[in-house]
């Protein structure tokens, strides 16, 4: 029964791995490897046959003699599977792993392998063509000139192949080897290279014809050449021809491997510069430009949830503070600032829990609270604190106000010309009555608490003012009063719109305070403050 088990696991990995070779790009990376050897081949025997000079090429019938490249057909053969077979196992592991990702070290080890995967070929592609030039020179030396030309073709062949199954393999591989950077991890040790890219395009384009030219003139120059000038001049120029072509393509591929990335990360920036952090860019390969690439969507997203942090921070405890302590840091401690105090409650609304719906209670609070915020925000104030059906607004602190008196003042006026039409109680339409009192002063700012958990606030005699104002507001016709102080201190375009209501001793003061409303007032009570 053990044995069955086994044998089934191991058909449905068989099976699960075949899947995968097929869904990926894996069969034209396989097929690569004979690419690049045909490419190899047909250098030497092109060479050989077309590029030396008239009577000395190799005629291909005569390199053809199935008694004399016998060995040497069967060794393609050989190689061809041999190949293809070691192909396939270099990638098992990357395969494996696409189809169950995992960040272990299994996982390590298979994105490091998906990097290597072309150098690896080109070792391969070395040892192939090391074995089989020693055969190919053995089965066709006809003389010793013969010999070390065809040594040197041989040598010039392999490295085409090599290059070849090189530049292949990475073009092929890309996906592959964006998915394994795109995890982020930078462990991984055999990454490809843009200098690794651009010296085997160099070989490939250059060395290779240019190394074909030394051949013929080193051998027409050393006499081991039967031909005349003309024939070896006609060679020559055939081979500075295929370097120029060869050149000009390998130099446009591997410009545009490097500008588009470029190209696409400078785009991608000038989308982040204007706050959108939702457009990664897609990376192209493993090298120093995909690892850009890989470090440029890890650094947005890190934006995005610093930003995100920041927003969710702002709404807490206020944009200004947020900011402040984004920039400043955060520290336990206060200063002393001239600050404006607003304080709002409502009026029955515990009275109105008990008659209501705790949804339409939560929907009134949050009416009364937008209008608050709104209006706050519009006279350049912080919203300090919401303390269950009230809330207490700060102008001056922590950012420096021109004239927090009057824009306390100004928020008063409109949040009490505002209101009655946003508070009812439900369906009866009963408007839900509130007070709003303003004082002005010198308290301490900063953030109180313990060093790991802190908040902003705003301490001094000017707030408790204003809480106690807020009671006597509620029963005011206007439902809003300020402390004389707040007026005398504000610009006298919104002084003007107060006037001295009521002298009172407020509780907990022990002596009597001049309290203004806006708009109204008489002669006994002291008139318009000036």
């Amino acid at each position: 029964m053990g044995a069955r088990s086994s044998l089934a696991g191991a058909r449905e990995s068989v099976v699960v791995v075949a899947r995968g070779s097929v869904a990926r790009p894996w069969p034209l990376y396989a097929t690569g490897m004979q690419v690049a050897n045909v490419a190899g081949a047909v250098f030497v025997f092109g060479f050989l046959q077309f590029l030396l000079p008239g009577g000395d090429a190799v005629r291909l019938g005569e390199l053809l003699d199935p008694q004399r490249i016998g060995p040497f057909l069967a060794y393609l053969v050989f190689t061809a599977v041999v190949s293809t077979v070691v192909a396939w196992w270099l990638a098992l592991p990357v395969i494996v792993w696409q189809q169950d990702p995992g960040d272990g070290e299994r996982g390590l080890v298979a994105r490091d392998r998906a990097l290597r995967i072309p150098q690896l070929l080109a070792w391969v592609y070395a040892a192939f063509w090391l074995v089989g030039g020693i055969i190919f020179v053995v089965s066709t030396a006809q003389s010793v000139e013969l010999v070390v030309i065809t040594s040197v073709t041989v040598v010039i062949g392999g490295a085409t192949a090599c290059a070849v199954g090189y530049l292949f393999a990475e073009r092929v591989l890309r996906p592959v080897h964006a998915a394994a950077m795109a995890v982020g991890d930078a462990s991984l040790r055999h990454p490809p290279s843009v200098s690794s890219r651009l010296l085997v395009g160099w070989a490939v384009s250059v060395l290779v014809p240019v190394a074909g030219i030394l051949v013929v003139t080193n051998s027409a120059l050393t006499g081991s050449l039967i031909a005349d000038s003309s024939a070896v001049l006609t060679s020559i120029m055939a081979l500075c021809a295929a370097l120029v072509v060869a050149s000009f393509v390998v130099t446009k591929l591997t410009s545009s491997a490097i500008a588009d990335p470029i190209a696409q990360l400078r785009s991608a920036l000038r989308r982040v510069e204007a706050g959108r952090f939702d457009t990664p860019v897609r990376i192209f390969d493993a090298t120093e430009l995909g690892q850009l690439q890989a470090g440029f969507n890890e650094m947005v997203r890190s934006l995005a949830e610093r930003e995100q942090i920041r927003e969710v921070f702002g709404r807490y405890v206020g944009p200004d503070v947020a900011r402040r302590a984004l920039n400043d840091g955060v520290r336990l401690g206060g200063e002393e600032r001239f600050v404006a105090g607003l304080f709002g409650d409502l009026v029955g609304s515990t009275t109105l829990a008990t008659r209501r719906d705790p949804a339409e209670i939560v929907a009134l609070l949050n009416e009364f609270f937008r209008v608050v915020v709104e209006v706050i925000d519009r006279f350049d104030g912080l919203v300090n604190k919401f303390l269950g059906d009230a809330v207490l607004a700060v102008f001056g602190a922590p950012l420096e106000h021109p004239d927090p008196a009057a824009a306390a003042l100004g928020a008063a006026r409109e949040l009490a010309q505002r209101l009655p039409y946003v508070l009812h109680a439900g369906a009866d339409d009963e408007p839900v009555g509130f007070g709003i009192g303003v004082a002005a002063g010198t308290v301490v700012a900063g953030n109180i608490g313990a060093s790991h958990r802190l908040e902003y606030t705003v301490i001094g005699d000017p707030v408790n003012e204003a809480a106690r104002i807020t009671e006597l507001a509620k029963d005011e016709p206007g439902a809003v009063l300020a402390s004389s102080v707040a007026v005398e201190r504000a610009h006298p375009d919104e002084a003007a719109k107060w006037m001295i209501v009521r002298s009172v001793e407020l509780r907990g003061r022990g002596v009597a305070s001049e309290l203004a409303a806006p708009g109204r007032g008489d002669a006994a009570a002291g008139g318009p403050l000036r």
